[in-house]
């Protein structure tokens, strides 16, 4: 019933009224990433940002290149994999599924939507990119690969910015949804209603 007390650094304290990008806070974010969790058990963030390197100094001092944090429900999280360094476990490749929408040439007010698959690796070198795969509404890829090497700071070079959370730990197991026995008490009372009344 009380809003969380948010302190942060003043460089990210954009994230308090825009989290997502869309304009989305901090704290809805979180109220919906926990509903996601609550009822499903898992979900995934990532934290995206752009190349820098293909912007201005003026889209820097609009924020137009700040990180943001996606989330990304168990449903889109299609492959995943881990690699042990030392004694941690790390993420060294994710698909997430997305849609995409794009337009006909020949009919330019009508808008389609198909499937994007977001493939975060590290490559040859060692650096963490993101491989866009997209695919038209019926189907068949729609363009070239489109290869994206965002631009997160020294601190995360070589890893990919992405974490698993779920409802009993954040690993990358498949965690029980917290609201599946209440579900199934009230199917089970259901049943004894229904069983009483025929």
């Amino acid at each position: 019933r009380k809003d969380p007390e948010q302190i942060l650094p003043r460089e990210i304290e954009y994230l308090v009224q825009n989290c997502d990008g869309s304009g989305v806070g901090l704290w809805q974010h979180a109220q919906d990433t926990l509903m996601e969790i609550d009822s499903v058990g898992r979900g995934g963030l990532l934290v995206d940002a752009p190349e820098v390197g293909a912007a201005t100094a003026a889209e820097q001092n609009q924020g137009l290149l700040n990180p943001v944090i996606a989330f990304y429900t168990t449903e889109n999280i299609i492959n995943w994999r881990m690699k042990r360094y030392g004694s941690v476990n790390r993420v060294v490749m994710v698909v997430l599924r997305e849609t995409w929408e794009y337009f006909e040439a020949d009919n330019e007010f009508v808008t389609k939507v198909g499937e994007q698959y977001r493939v975060l690796d590290l490559d040859e070198a060692g650096k963490y990119r993101q491989r866009l795969y997209r695919f038209k509404e019926a189907g068949g890829e729609a363009e070239p690969v489109v290869e994206i090497y965002p631009n997160l700071g020294p601190q995360l070079e070589g890893k990919i910015p992405f974490t698993f959370i779920g409802a009993s730990n954040n690993d990358a197991t498949i965690d029980d949804a917290p609201m599946l026995p209440l579900a199934e008490l009230n199917i089970g009372h259901f049943r004894n209603s229904a069983d009483n009344e025929e």
